[in-house]
């Protein structure tokens, strides 16, 4: 399956989107030969994570790295960066130091800042925003031609449009062509805009996150218990077993009871413990 989409994670919150990562994490991972259902399917053909100003501004750019490690995808950081050029291209750099493979800067810049931030960062791409979705799309609006033929100047690897209105696509493909790609936001749901209308006019890549995150909600509500067993290891059994040995020496040492008695009392402390934690992880999910 062709890898045409780009899921935006722009949930509340960082526990929400790790959660997110690794229900990703988890469909990914099953075997191809294996039944899999439409959103499994979907997960294994996703193009890249895009993750927000949102999430950024609520868990820091070290939330690009947590997801990029959860679920061994490439991540799009999704700043809509917009500043001087020394200062565009200082942030660029804090964005790549945090693992973003992409980097998506804002048109109306100009290209004396967006050449900063290419050359800045070889080793991550840049995406640079033509018009936004909502209803007027901002003055940008008036300046669509510019914005492609800077893209396309620049060597950016892509551009993105409106995808509720597919014939401000067509115009970026005409004036970029190959060179850039095309990437439509705002399909399925953001003001009625079409998945199909915008891949008719010439998007090459697709960004959904609500109508997905919906779906991977009701996987995730569906399941009690959604772990990341690493961590439940490290941070519950690991120290749980530590407890429990020093436990037992510290009884044999300092007290009379018998070993079987003194192992029995270490468990049935440690077992209560570990309850705990995990019926606290349940009723805070």
């Amino acid at each position: 399956m062709e890898k045409s989409v780009i899921l935006s994670l722009d949930a509340k919150d960082r526990k929400t989107v790790l959660r997110y990562a690794r229900k990703i994490a988890q469909m990914r991972s099953v075997p191809d030969g294996e039944q899999v259902s439409a959103l499994e399917k979907l997960s294994k053909s996703l193009f890249a994570i895009k993750i927000g100003l949102l999430n950024i501004v609520d868990s820091g750019l070290p939330i690009v790295r947590e997801v990029k490690a959860i679920t061994g995808m490439e991540v799009i950081c999704d700043l809509k960066l917009a500043d001087i050029p020394y200062i565009a291209g200082e942030v660029a750099k804090k964005a790549a130091d945090a693992g973003a493979d992409y980097l998506v800067v804002q048109g109306f810049v100009g290209k004396k800042t967006l050449d900063q931030i290419v050359d800045a960062v070889q080793n991550m791409k840049v995406i640079v925003v033509s018009e936004m979705t909502h209803n007027d799309g901002g003055f940008t609006q008036k300046n669509l031609d510019a914005f492609a033929l800077m893209a396309k100047a620049s060597h950016v690897f892509g551009i993105i449009g409106p995808g509720n209105r597919p014939e401000r696509l067509k115009r970026i493909k005409e004036i970029v062509g190959d060179e850039v790609k095309v990437i439509a936001a705002g399909v399925s749901v953001q003001q009625g805009g079409e998945e199909t209308a915008a891949i008719d006019a010439g998007a090459d890549l697709l960004i959904k996150g609500r109508s997905i995150m919906e779906q991977l909600d009701a996987q995730i509500g569906s399941t009690v218990f959604d772990w990341d067993w690493g961590k439940l290891k490290r941070h519950v059994l690991l120290p749980a077993a530590l407890f429990g040995i020093v436990a037992v020496i510290l009884n044999l040492y300092f007290s009379r009871s018998s070993v079987d008695e003194t192992a029995a009392g270490v468990v049935t402390t440690t077992v209560f413990a570990i309850l705990a934690v995990l019926v606290h992880n349940v009723l805070r999910r």
